[in-house]
């Protein structure tokens, strides 16, 4: 019983700290979509497609995250946003339809495994509805 219930509660605390891991600001979020096709990045550094994927709403911010098993990476390989060619694309539900971020990594195991994160800031959440995200994910930068 007593080892039971300790499987249990380190089961809940992994299982939220897993759901909270990118809410530092105390929220614990919501998940607004899932099960979308979103682009992400495999071991060759080509994209490819992935539909495990979830759209997540915090107080301040909006965070994409695409998983998917494509070409393994030679080694452990992160690819990150910033001055590249290539930004994070949410469609979000604003009112301009799309949000853009360059502030995105995509790590490729040599598995072939792809976890993308991609963090939007938001000034004002309360304009923010449901998506359809489609096209999400990593696109270049025109």
């Amino acid at each position: 019983m007593k080892k039971a219930l300790m499987v249990a509660v380190a089961a809940v605390v992994g299982l939220l700290a897993i759901a909270g891991g990118v809410g530092a600001t105390g929220d614990a979020g919501q998940i607004i979509k899932s099960g979308f096709i979103c682009k992400i990045i495999g071991g060759d550094g080509n994209q490819l497609r992935a539909t495990k994927s979830e759209l997540w709403l915090y107080q301040h911010k909006m965070v994409l995250r695409c998983e998917g098993n494509g070409i393994p990476a030679p080694t452990l390989t992160y690819y990150y946003g910033g001055k590249g060619t290539r930004v994070c694309k949410a469609e979000s539900g604003f009112q301009d339809g799309t949000t853009l971020t360059r502030d995105w990594v995509d790590k490729v195991g040599y598995n072939g495994n792809s976890q993308l994160t991609c963090t939007f800031p938001l000034p004002d959440a309360s304009n923010t509805v449901a998506s359809d995200g489609s096209d999400s994910g990593l696109v270049f930068d025109g």
